[in-house]
């Protein structure tokens, strides 16, 4: 476990989310996507060109008739949204940011004091095991924080006690399945929408070989053998190959599709982010449980967040009409998927009131 926080405090200490990059969080691309999801159409024209849309959205329609004096920011970072929060709300006399990344602190210590922000100030915690003060502030944030937690029960049982009465969490999580290790009919969506993207705009490329070259096709019938019974009329050597293939373990064979270009990161997070999803998918259940007034806003991203790449963000042209309609078409697909229950709740804005 000591390891585990060396890991964390490390790798959040160098790693800021930067507004406005090219991923599906922060691009203005799918911004209009992501509001007209959580929100509706109607909130799309006023906050497309806000890049913090989420914390502004929040204070208008949640905290316009609620004073906020004593705000706690749980893995704050870089300090960004507690700095934004402050600035939209003229009561604010306390806030606390509390994180496990100490060189995230010192940073978000020095840009609070330069922006005259002297209300803000920060503690290293880790949160697993922190002692909650009873009824102290008015509004909790947890901004991506809840998906990095272990110990999710006693975190949001400490909110909900260090929360005043009628007090709220503001909460912005992924809450896919925990280290992202999506299902296998997922990433098969994933892996097959990459290639609906147009060649400009993606740096994925399918493999060097053409459909009719000899190899490609034999490649191909051994690996359906995989997952179809072999053809009889095959030679033995055919069979036995497609039988291996068969028994290899399901969770190579399930990301090994030939062209795919999406793999389940667990393995990479446990040994670089070992916080990282690690029990997301159970949060939105646990804040049920411990909240009786909890609501949820998803925002997609079970497709796009990982179909596209970087290079559809920084290629894009709003003004060629094939890339407009090919981002409307694949935020369509998505919405299928979901729709339909093929792609569950990958992210979400979660509202909860003591």
């Amino acid at each position: 476990m000591t390891n585990e926080i060396s890991q964390v405090d490390k790798f959040w200490s160098q790693t800021e989310p930067v507004r406005n990059a090219n991923n599906y969080y922060m691009s203005s691309l799918l911004r209009p996507y992501i509001i007209e999801t959580a929100y509706g159409r109607g909130f799309v024209a006023k906050y497309q060109d806000n890049s913090y849309y989420a914390e502004d959205i929040f204070v208008s329609e949640y905290l316009k008739e609620k004073k906020v004096e004593t705000i706690l920011s749980i893995c704050c970072g870089f300090g960004s949204v507690e700095r934004r929060f402050v600035s939209q709300l003229g009561d604010v006399k306390q806030c606390l940011g509390l994180d496990i990344a100490k060189g995230a602190l010192e940073i978000a210590r020095t840009r609070a004091a330069d922006e005259g922000m002297h209300c803000i100030s920060y503690k290293e915690a880790d949160l697993n095991k922190y002692s909650w003060v009873t009824e102290q502030y008015d509004l909790v944030i947890a901004n991506g924080a809840l998906h990095h937690l272990r110990n999710l029960e006693a975190v949001l049982e400490g909110i909900r006690t260090t929360l005043k009465p009628g007090g709220l969490l503001y909460a912005c999580e992924y809450v896919g399945p925990s280290y992202q290790d999506l299902p296998a009919r997922q990433i098969q969506i994933i892996n097959a929408a990459a290639f609906l993207v147009p060649p400009e705009l993606r740096a994925r490329k399918g493999l060097p070989v053409f459909m009719g070259k000899r190899l490609f096709r034999l490649l191909s019938r051994l690996y359906s053998g995989a997952t179809q019974p072999a053809n009889p009329a095959w030679p033995r050597w055919k069979r036995m190959v497609a039988l291996s293939l068969k028994k290899m373990p399901s969770r190579y064979r399930k990301d090994s599709d030939i062209g795919a270009v999406f793999i389940s990161p667990k393995d990479w997070l446990l040994r670089n982010d070992p916080s990282e999803g690690v029990r997301s998918a159970e949060i939105i259940p646990i804040v049920r449980r411990v909240f009786s007034d909890v609501e949820t806003r998803p925002f997609g991203g079970g497709l796009l967040r990982y179909a596209l790449d970087e290079s559809f963000y920084t290629r894009f042209d709003m003004n060629n009409p094939l890339h407009a309609k090919s981002l409307e078409m694949l935020c369509r697909l998505e919405r299928h998927f979901v729709d339909t229950g093929e792609i569950g709740i990958d992210n979400a804005f979660i509202i909860a009131r003591k």
